[in-house]
């Protein structure tokens, strides 16, 4: 796509009202990182997009990247009196509203990537990013980020930027950023909402239908782990994911995903 300008008014004009304001800037370290600065002086925070990250992080502090014009880098605050034990599953929740506002057909791979099937395989297009900030006493403050590529093929094209390390692609319905982003914005304040009020277990149906995992053989990866091998099965209502081998089955609250061939 050739990406639309971001506008700042117009996203204000169809903002709701208990959100706040939306500021758009040409270029930032990271939109989560925006946030983060304005809640050191005690401020609120407001949603923040940027054209351009120059120092865009995803998920285990991997860079994302994030050149001018080739995606949507957007950050929303949202504060939450749920239990530091059931923080995790708000990345699968984003990840679900990030799904349903993208125009694409897309999946979901656990625990917050947004992926297309290609004959290759699994492509990532976009992915999720919670920072917390937890003060005993007091709700808890979360950094919602979201990274979606809309035009980076073409800046890779046209840039000296090293392509990212694992599959990917563009999505390429998106016609109009600001609306993208409106979108974006409506749908994370509506998911986020519920699972505040009901928690996991609503959502669980909405993830069985774009689990990219579930029933194919996975590898997890773990960090000075030994790695797992078997099925993958889905989530249960903590937001784990199922790996089955051998009869049993493991229930995991992280690690880096990898799908085996078939044999």
């Amino acid at each position: 796509m050739n990406p639309s300008a971001l506008d700042a008014d117009w996203l204000n004009q169809r903002r709701r009202g208990h959100l706040p304001p939306v500021v758009v800037s040409p270029s930032l370290p990271s939109t989560n990182d925006a946030i983060k600065a304005q809640w050191a002086n005690n401020e609120p925070g407001n949603i923040w997009l940027a054209n351009e990250q120059t120092q865009g992080r995803g998920r285990r502090g991997r860079s994302w990247l994030s050149p001018p014009g080739g995606g949507l880098y957007l950050s929303m605050p949202f504060w939450t009196h749920h239990p530091p034990e059931t923080l995790p599953a708000f990345s699968l929740v984003l990840a679900l509203a990030v799904a349903q506002a993208v125009p694409d057909p897309v999946w979901v791979k656990w625990p917050n990537d947004i992926v297309i099937r290609q004959d290759s395989g699994l492509a990532k297009v976009g992915g999720c990013l919670i920072d917390v900030n937890i003060k005993p006493g007091a709700a808890t403050g979360l950094i919602l980020g979201v990274g979606l590529n809309l035009a980076l093929q073409a800046q890779l094209s046209s840039t000296r930027h090293t392509p990212p390390d694992q599959p990917w692609a563009d999505l390429v319905d998106v016609t109009d950023r600001n609306t993208l982003a409106l979108a974006l914005i409506d749908q994370i304040d509506d998911d986020l909402s519920a699972f505040e009020a009901t928690g996991l277990t609503p959502f669980l149906a909405r993830w069985d239908a774009l689990d990219a995992l579930k029933g194919h053989p996975i590898v997890v990866h773990e960090q000075d782990q030994p790695s797992i091998e078997g099925m993958a099965v889905g989530i249960n209502n903590q937001g784990q994911l199922g790996v089955a081998c051998d009869g049993d089955t493991t229930w995991l609250s992280h690690g880096d995903i990898s799908i085996r061939p078939r044999p």
